[in-house]
Formats: C-alpha cells, sequence, structure tokens
C-alpha cells in the first residue's frame, strides 16, 4: 500500500475538507463538525458544544488560508485517507482536555494534537508514516522537541485520535510526564 504524505497547505485545502465530509468520520459521526479545530478553539467546552458544523468548517478554511492550522494529509491513491494535526504548541488550547500541559519552554515544542485515519485503512501503519513524516519535516529547525499527548485508556480505536503510546514509544519518544489519565510524550529533535 503506497501512502504518500503531504504538508498542508492551501493547495490542498479541498482535500482537507473531502476528507472531513466524506471518509474522516463515517464510523464516528457524532464528531464530524469537528474539522480540526477544536484545539485552536479557546473557550470553554460549553461554547465549543455550542457551535455548529459551518462555525468549525469556515474556521478551518481560515485557518488553512491564513497558515494557522498545520498538518500533513495522506494519501492512498490519490484520495486523502488520514491527517495529522500539528504545530507549534503556543497555537493549541488545551484547557479542555489536558491540565499542566504548558511548561517555561514552550516556544520550542512542536505538538501532535490529533491523528485522524480512515476507519477502512486503519492499522496499516499510516499514523506511523505520519509521524516519521512529521519528524523527518522538523528535524533541523529551531524547535527543540516534538510532544504529543496520548491517553492511558484503551478505549474504541476512534477514541485514540491522540495517537498510541506504543507508537510513540516505537519512534523513540519518550515519556516525559505522566498525569492519571495520559502522557507527555516527547522526541528531541
Amino acid at each position: 500500500m503506497e501512502i504518500i504524505i503531504k504538508e498542508l497547505a492551501n493547495t490542498y485545502k479541498n482535500d482537507f475538507l473531502d476528507f472531513f465530509e466524506n471518509r474522516g468520520f463515517m464510523d464516528n459521526p457524532e464528531w464530524d463538525s469537528c474539522y480540526c479545530v477544536f484545539f485552536h478553539h479557546d473557550r470553554d467546552i460549553a461554547d465549543w458544544c455550542a457551535r455548529t458544523k459551518e462555525e468549525n468548517r469556515n474556521d478551518a478554511i481560515k485557518f488553512i488560508e491564513n497558515n494557522k492550522m498545520k498538518g500533513f494529509l495522506a494519501y492512498y491513491k490519490e484520495e486523502a485517507v488520514g491527517w495529522c494535526n500539528v504545530n507549534k504548541k503556543s497555537v493549541f488550547s488545551f484547557h479542555k482536555t489536558r491540565e499542566n500541559v504548558y511548561d517555561e519552554n514552550d516556544k520550542d515544542i512542536v505538538s501532535i494534537v490529533c491523528f485522524l485515519i480512515y476507519h477502512i485503512y486503519r492499522r496499516k501503519g499510516i499514523s506511523t508514516k505520519l509521524l516519521n513524516s512529521i519528524i523527518d519535516h522538523y528535524k533541523g529547525t529551531d524547535y527543540s522537541y516534538i510532544e504529543a499527548y496520548p491517553e492511558k485508556k484503551q478505549g474504541k480505536e476512534k477514541d485514540h485520535y491522540y495517537g498510541h503510546l506504543s507508537m510513540y514509544l516505537k519512534n523513540r519518544f519518550t515519556v516525559y510526564k505522566e498525569f492519571d489519565n495520559y502522557y507527555i510524550v516527547r522526541y528531541k529533535l
């Protein structure tokens, strides 16, 4: 299975939208309004829940066009089948789901906040290919670490959007901090 990874850019905006609207949440329709702007939303969870799909879609378009949303798309046969939201840590708002994430050295950290793989292509190594592309992309930059926040609980497959701890550990991430429900893992660039 040949997977091609492309960095999100305005050029791929329609591929991003097509993925979210036609494949990304086929097995999880209750999340289909997200468009991966959840961590860009800096208000509380009640405000997030009151937002419409159209508001999130419009924000995603604006963020892509303004280069605020960054990440990587995975393609199979010229169709986007996976996505990873990764950006400098300071652009994300973690207060709705994660406590104790911020640190005094956050300015030199890139954070991975979401993996989304089309459900029929899960368990085929696409997340790992995305992760390796992220590592390759950020090597040699001014960033010191790539950081991620995998859950401890082993729930439904669709709920592992932070990525699995085992994937990170197999790819030379180490546990930086541990909390009741999640880890902070880091890769030293």
